[in-house]
């Protein structure tokens, strides 16, 4: 259960599509009280809403940095739809990167991928991240009054 700033996202079944059409269809087959995910593969803000205006997900998982336009470019284009920003969890930046994306998207989703790389991991790893960044990241956020956190792979309580 991923937990945002307005309760908790229900466990699901994933579905992967192997296409935009198949991801249409499967975002089409979801009740509208479970969150159907669209992981977009564009950085741009522009680009993210016409995939989801596609696909027709009640929720996006933003895999990567926007890396033009804004969160509140999607708000304005995309009302109604929530907002998950995946951090990557490698060093000090990303305390930094999470903190600062916080207020803007509805959840943040700690992962073990790499942004960073020539050719880019961006989660499905199955590998463990700094848990004591993670930590810091938690602890921090509750003071900044952001939304609650999960710990996708390897949670311990």
């Amino acid at each position: 259960m991923a937990h945002t700033r307005s309760g908790s996202f229900p466990r699901c079944h994933q579905a992967r599509a192997s296409s935009p059409t198949n991801a249409r269809a499967i975002a089409a087959r979801v009740p509208p009280a479970v969150a159907s995910f669209l992981l977009p593969s564009r950085q741009s803000a522009e680009g993210i809403a016409e995939q989801q205006r596609y696909v027709r997900s009640n929720t996006l998982q933003i895999v990567d940095r926007l890396t033009h336009g804004t969160y509140q470019d999607l708000r304005d284009a995309l009302p109604g739809i929530a907002l998950v920003q995946v951090i990557h969890v490698l060093d000090e930046e990303s305390l930094e990167e999470a903190l600062g994306v916080a207020p803007d998207v509805d959840a943040l989703l700690l992962d073990s991928g790499n942004q960073r790389l020539a050719v880019k991991v961006l989660g499905g790893t199955g590998r463990t991240h700094d848990w004591a960044i993670s930590s810091r990241i938690v602890k921090l956020s509750h003071h900044a009054r952001v939304p609650r956190w999960r710990i996708k792979l390897g949670e311990r309580a």
